[in-house]
């Protein structure tokens, strides 16, 4: 435990230090398949060597990415969205804190071990492959605004910026 705990402070080091060399956007899908790789590894290990290297290793990349997570949204979200965005990712973090051990229990007893292992590492792929898809902004080294268009174009107009955020009527 306190191998993979480590390994955690070492992934977070890490990528603190790397995304400010090659940006987030690129990490966040790496650390996502790296972890897959990982836990794969976890999967077919025979030796408590083996078991420990992998789980340290799934450790690093799965903390990498959490902190990605945790640092790109609020940078990519105007100040408007940007509590409604962090709150999002973190019920959806809390929820996939429930449902895992829950899943991983399921799939045990329908299967075996290393069936739900590869669950786990096709879900990881293919949260990464979404990410790669779906996340165009590269916040790393820019200054983002901290109004969105929309609510600039409407304080330039008769909207007061309370108004206009409450989608109210005119002042």
């Amino acid at each position: 435990m306190l191998a993979m705990s480590g390994a955690q402070i070492v992934g977070v080091a890490g990528v603190y230090i790397i995304s400010d060399s090659c940006g987030r956007l690129v990490l966040i899908p790496i650390t996502l398949i790296c972890t897959s790789l990982c836990l794969f590894g976890f999967g077919i290990a025979t030796t408590q060597t083996a078991v420990l290297i992998s789980s340290c290793c799934a450790s690093c990349f799965l903390e990498s990415g959490y902190a990605l997570f945790h640092v790109y949204v609020p940078e990519v979200y105007p100040t408007e969205l940007r509590a409604t965005a962090c709150g999002s990712l973190s019920t959806i973090g809390s929820v996939a804190t429930g449902l895992v051990p829950m899943m991983t229990a399921y799939l045990i007893s329908q299967g075996s071990l290393l069936e739900a292992i590869l669950f786990f590492c096709i879900l990881t792929i293919a949260m990464g492959f979404v990410c790669f898809l779906c996340l165009h902004i590269e916040t790393a080294g820019h200054n983002l605004p901290d109004r969105s268009p929309t609510l600039k174009r409407a304080e330039g107009s008769s909207l007061s910026s309370d108004a206009a955020v409450r989608g109210g009527a005119t002042a």
